[in-house]
């Protein structure tokens, strides 16, 4: 089973690129993920989504569970994400950065689902970066874990409108 751990920018993404009002079927599936834990994010995720009052967070809302607290080994990795990788975060943001606890979400549930034959898959809008600036991606090929925009997870589920 696929698990899709997924960053702001994958959410902002869906919103912007598949809008509910547009696309009701694709927005059922992807609340089909949520109720079945499939498609996860850290609270940090959530935190970021508080800063857009709009029909996303209103969605957010109705679907706390998949906004996750993380927990010490999660939050373990993500900070040794940050101390590898400085520039994936921006160290003069108000409120902590998402980007490594998206990531170490996924490192640590793929790590315990391993037995189970589950794969916890990294989604973002972002592409790669540069040592000047790394992105999301750069830091999953190092972890070995995949990476999707929207658009992979919705040809990776069989989605078809």
């Amino acid at each position: 089973m696929l698990i899709y751990s997924i960053d702001t920018s994958g959410w902002t993404s869906l919103k912007r690129g598949y809008p509910a009002n547009n696309f009701p079927s694709l927005w059922r599936n992807v609340d089909y993920l949520a109720k079945n834990n499939r498609l996860i994010s850290p609270h940090e995720v959530y935190a970021e989504l508080e800063k857009q009052d709009d029909e996303l967070l209103k969605w957010a809302k109705l679907h706390k569970e998949s906004f996750l607290k993380l927990d010490s080994e999660q939050v373990a990795v993500g900070l040794q994400i940050v101390a590898d990788y400085p520039t994936l975060v921006n160290p003069l943001k108000q409120t902590p950065d998402a980007d490594p606890f998206v990531i170490s979400l996924a490192i640590v549930r793929q790590k315990r689902s391993t037995l189970l034959g589950d794969e916890c898959i990294v989604v973002s809008a972002e592409k790669r970066g540069s040592p000047q600036k790394y992105k999301i991606p750069d830091v999953c090929v190092y972890f070995g874990i995949r990476h999707f925009t929207i658009l992979d997870v919705i040809a990776e589920e069989g989605w078809t409108f």
